[in-house]
């Protein structure tokens, strides 16, 4: 499918959807950044007082990880943003890896030139 020409309706929410989904994915790293962060800092602080036990340290570790995660996960999965089409609302999401839409250079469905190659720069 040869893609359309952008409107400016349509330019502004691809736009906005864009940036959504980068910071989104940003905070994401952040966050499981800290997770591991706190792990690791936990773990040393067990293998420090624990007596040089690496059992007693690992498992610490594992679990402030898997706890820091699992809040991480349930306090910010909710405000995924949504990706579609605005115009013919064609899921965007659906591919096999979610942020993929943000590479296209049109959406799949109805051919709405999505990428003009100007903010490119934007995703890593």
């Amino acid at each position: 499918m040869t893609p359309h020409e952008i409107d400016l309706r349509f330019a502004a929410e691809i736009a906005r959807m864009k940036k959504l989904t980068i910071e989104k994915d940003r905070r994401d790293g952040r966050g499981f950044l800290a997770v591991a962060v706190a792990g690791l800092v936990a773990a040393g602080v067990a293998l420090w007082f624990g007596g040089g036990e690496l059992g007693l340290s690992f498992g610490v570790g594992m679990l402030v990880s898997v706890i820091g995660f699992t809040i991480f996960r349930v306090s910010t999965d909710h405000n995924r943003p949504t990706s579609y089409c605005p115009r013919c609302s064609y899921c965007w999401g659906v591919a096999e890896y979610e942020n993929e839409w943000l590479k296209w250079n049109c959406c799949p469905s109805c051919g709405l030139k999505v990428n003009d190659g100007a903010d490119a720069k934007e995703w890593p």
